[in-house]
């Protein structure tokens, strides 16, 4: 429902101005994205370096994305699909991508975030990443069904 990296926090606009409080003491920039759009974080991906953003924002979430998450962005589709939040895990140190990503979508993804970027699944074959795997620069939880290979490319790929 949200997506963040070390500047800020976008999160849905039925998140409660209670949440957003709570959240604010993150010392992170926190914000409400108005969008009609709640699943944010499987609409945009993002680490300190970039951010890529589904094209169905139509362009009319680029200032937040700019103030809150202090990044550039580009709006692309991976493998055929507009939720890109859902297609890519990044951290600062590397990126899993949706394996029916094409060559030049990942050479586009890395050129974005910044980082090496290369195909990989979750959960025993999931291609679609964010729904089991949660990253940063030195951790990552994946979800019980991810097996010994996909836990090596994972390792591998986010350099953890």
């Amino acid at each position: 429902m949200t997506v963040m990296n070390n500047n800020g926090m976008l999160l849905p606009s039925t998140v409660s101005d209670e949440e957003i409080r709570i959240l604010k003491k993150t010392g992170l920039n926190v914000e409400r994205l108005q969008s009609k759009f709640t699943a944010v974080g499987n609409l945009i991906s993002a680490n300190d370096k970039g951010a890529i953003v589904s094209s169905l924002f139509k362009g009319e979430v680029d200032q937040n994305i700019k103030d809150i998450l202090g990044v550039p962005f580009q709006t692309m589709s991976i493998g055929g699909f507009v939720q890109v939040g859902s297609m890519v895990v990044a951290t600062n140190a590397g990126a899993i991508v949706h394996p029916k990503a094409n060559d030049a979508e990942i050479h586009r993804i890395s050129e974005i975030l910044q980082v090496e970027a290369e195909p990989a699944t979750i959960n025993g074959g999931s291609p679609y990443l964010s729904s089991g795997i949660i990253a940063n620069f030195s951790s990552v939880i994946v979800g019980s069904l991810t097996t010994g290979p996909e836990l090596i490319m994972i390792s591998r790929a986010l350099k953890v």
